[in-house]
């Protein structure tokens, strides 16, 4: 019968195709939101995991501010001889303050105080990977500070000026950055030595440009 009428056979199937297509458009909607919702949720379950397995134990003091693990994520970090650490030992673990403090000099960071026992916990107990602690000024150095380390809890307190106190935990074993933190390093010391005129602190920050993809990598850890 349809050879008689092609004419209305080519639109029956015309037809036809139009009312399955609104159909594939609707199903393909529906694959991207289920993915991008999933997306949404395993990050939201990422954040809170991070906070958790970064987590340390309040100290005796209480004038800490924990921050959250992203708190500095929109901070540019400030080149590493702008960067004044003190590092302390919040574990039993003998020397464990001197050596992380030598080996942070040796990657071109400034000196702060000597290394020392932490006086927030003096009974070594600081029962986490470690803090990076730091005042309103000092938010790039800390920023800067977290790419090496970044399973420390980000802690802010009312000191005055730029420098941060690494305070490495017992579950702190070795100063390892990630080969993005080494990049990102590399690029702020190189960034630092052409601009040998710029001021320390937060100032030099919104001239340095770091790709948002290395600093997420070095960022990103198993804690």
């Amino acid at each position: 019968m349809w050879d008689r009428w092609p004419g209305r056979a080519s639109r029956s199937r015309t037809s036809a195709y139009r009312r399955r297509k609104p159909g594939r458009a609707l199903l393909v909607l529906a694959v991207l939101l289920i993915a991008a919702a999933v997306v949404w949720v395993r990050a939201i379950g990422h954040a809170k995991d991070v906070n958790a397995l970064t987590r340390c134990p309040a100290s005796s003091d209480g004038q800490e501010t924990p921050l959250p693990y992203s708190a500095l994520d929109t901070v540019t970090p400030a080149p590493p001889n702008e960067v004044r650490v003190t590092v302390l030992n919040g574990s039993n673990q003998r020397g464990l303050a001197t050596e992380v403090s030598a080996q942070l000099t040796d990657l071109g960071f400034g000196p702060g105080a000597a290394p020392a026992d932490d006086p927030l916990y003096p009974q070594g107990n600081l029962q986490c990977m470690g803090q990076i602690r730091f005042g309103p000024d000092g938010a790039a150095a800390a920023r800067t500070l977290s790419l090496l380390v970044p399973c420390t809890q980000l802690v802010r307190d009312d000191r005055a000026g730029a420098m941060v106190d690494l305070s490495v935990g017992t579950n702190f074993s070795a100063l390892t950055p990630s080969s993005a933190a080494h990049t990102i390093l590399d690029q702020l010391t190189a960034w630092s030595k052409a601009h040998p005129a710029t001021q320390s602190g937060n100032d030099v920050a919104p001239h340095i440009t770091i790709a948002p993809s290395l600093l997420a990598a070095a960022h990103t850890a198993t804690c």
